[in-house]
Parts: C-alpha cells; structure tokens; sequence
C-alpha cells in the first residue's frame, strides 16, 4: 500500500482525481445530512399542522372526540421532542382550554355538569409538563371545569381567577403563588395540595375542612373570616398523614 501511496503522490492528475473524488464525497455526505434536517423539519410542521387542524375541526362542527385526543397527545410529544415548540404548544393547548370549557351562565350550570373528555385530556397534559424557572402560570382565567381531575398538576402561579372547580380533585396539586380569586371551590378535593402563596380572597365554597386538609396553608391570603373562623391545630402540618417533609 506504501508503493500506491507513493505512486499516486507522484502522478499530479491521480492526486488531483482523488482529490476531486474526497471533495464529491464529502459535499454529498453535507447534502445527505441537510436533507435529513430538512425532512425532518418537514416532518415535525407537518405533525404540528396535523394535530392543530384536529384540534380546529370542532370549530367547523365535527365532534370527533378520538382525533382531538390524538391531537393533544400528538402536540404533548411534539413539546417533549423538540424544545422550540414546547412554548408554543402551551400555548395552544391552553387557549383550547380556554375555547372550549368557557364559563357558561350560572342558569345553564347543573350538578351533574363534568368536565368534558378532551378538555381534560388537555388540561391533564399541561398539569404534567415540566415547568421552567423563568415559565410564566397557565392563563386559566375563567373556565369551567366541573369534577376534573387535576391530581398531582403542576399549576404554580396559574391564573384561575372566577374559575369554577366545583368537585375537582386537586389533590397533591401544586398550587403555589396560583390566583384564585372568586374561584368555586365546593367539594374540591384539596388533600396534600402545596397552596404555599396563593390567593383565596372571595372564594366561593372553600371550607375549614377542607382548607386544613392543605398543605403550606398559613401562607395562603384568603377571607379573613375564614382565617379567623378556621380551627386548624398546629400538629396536623407537623405530624399529620400530609405532613410537610419539603
């Protein structure tokens, strides 16, 4: 192999043939890899285009629950794959929250009334995202969301300003710095829930009980009444079943 080596050193037009052959190569090898990036860039807008056009279909009319959960799982992996997005499907998928379970008149609201299934699907993936430091709170303001489940849901600092959660279960929900402002509470499930700093002037529903049943619930601002009416004994954060241990 040293002779060929040594030959082909020697021969001018052999040097620059091998020369023209690695230059071929490599700008091929480049032009492999940018068209890759470029299929999948394709790909991911196409996923994305996909999933938000199923999610817009129910505006046209078309009640197809199974394509808007496909959707909204679609755009939850989108947002785990591919950090440029993950803002953006946020956003998304809290302004169809918005859209979709708007606060209807006090009149039409019936006890039986339940949040609906792709709402909740929604709502379940934006409670299980991974929060950034600098990440502003879900915009909630206002919706209405009868017995959902937002167990263990990340909603720190959230808006939820005149939301209704009658019969939610926010237990083990993280609800730190949250507004609840005017929030319907009755028979929300608040067992183990980090209030540490939210806001719960003018709830409507909330009682001592169930109030006691949080966790952080001396730094919350709420009713004075209901700071003052709340026997709340000091051991149950210490030694209680929810105990603080962080």
């Amino acid at each position: 192999s040293s002779i060929n080596s040594a030959f082909i050193l020697n021969n001018p037009l052999l040097v620059f043939i091998s020369m023209v052959v690695l230059y071929v190569a490599a700008w091929l090898s480049i032009f492999a890899i940018n068209n890759k990036k470029i299929t999948e860039r394709n790909r991911i807008k196409e996923a994305f285009s996909t999933a938000i056009q199923q999610l817009r279909s129910n505006r046209l009319g078309v009640a197809n629950t199974d394509d808007r959960l496909t959707a909204i799982y679609a755009l939850e992996i989108l947002a785990k794959d591919h950090k440029e997005l993950y803002q953006t499907v946020i956003d998304v998928l809290v302004n169809y929250v918005r859209e979709n379970a708007p606060m209807p008149p006090h009149f039409e609201k019936k006890p039986s009334d339940t949040t609906r299934v792709d709402v909740q699907a929604a709502m379940t993936v934006l409670g299980r995202r991974h929060v950034t430091y600098s990440e502003q709170g879900l915009n909630l303001h206002r919706v209405y969301l009868p017995k959902i489940n937002l167990k263990y849901a990340n909603l720190q600092n959230a808006d939820l300003m005149g939301a209704d959660l009658c019969g939610a279960d926010l237990s083990q929900a993280k609800l730190q710095g949250a507004s609840l402002f005017n929030v319907n509470l009755l028979d929300t499930n608040l067992v183990g829930a980090n209030i540490k700093g939210s806001d719960f002037t003018a709830t409507r529903g909330l009682s001592c009980d169930q109030l006691k049943m949080a966790r952080k619930w001396k730094s919350t601002y709420r009713d004075q009444e209901l700071s003052n009416g709340a026997e709340i004994p000091d051991f149950l954060e210490k030694y209680g079943p929810i105990a603080d241990t962080i």
